[in-house]
């Protein structure tokens, strides 16, 4: 995930740096439903497994990690890919219709199996 925001692929941006606990808040350039599921929900997705290798107990319905989770302090230090990151899962899950989130859970299944080995 970081070499696509690095390269300007990612359709997000972040807002007020400074405003955010996490960062910033998230600007979509392109509403999150109208993105491509096969592509984006596993890039945002990866984006939480290479988090540097940090335990995470991800809550989507948060707006962003807590601060003082344990576990979090190094996510928080990889801003703005941990804003994306979990911001997109979350807002992209929030948004999608099951017929466009189904098809992709065998792929964020195959990531997650992939960083436990």
């Amino acid at each position: 995930m970081r070499d696509c925001y690095d390269r300007g692929d990612l359709p997000v941006s972040v807002d007020r740096p400074g405003s955010h606990p996490s960062g910033g808040s998230v600007i979509w350039e392109v509403e999150p439903q109208l993105l491509d599921y096969e592509c984006y929900l596993p890039m945002f997705f990866g984006g939480l497994v290479e988090l540097e290798g940090n335990p995470r107990r991800i809550d989507l319905r948060a707006a962003a990690p807590p601060a003082c989770a344990d576990g979090w302090h190094n996510f928080l230090e990889t801003e703005p890919y941990g804003l994306f990151a979990s911001r997109g899962v979350a807002d992209m899950l929030q948004a999608g219709e099951d017929e466009y989130v189904a098809p992709v859970v065998p792929l964020l299944i195959a990531q997650l199996r992939s960083e436990a080995t």
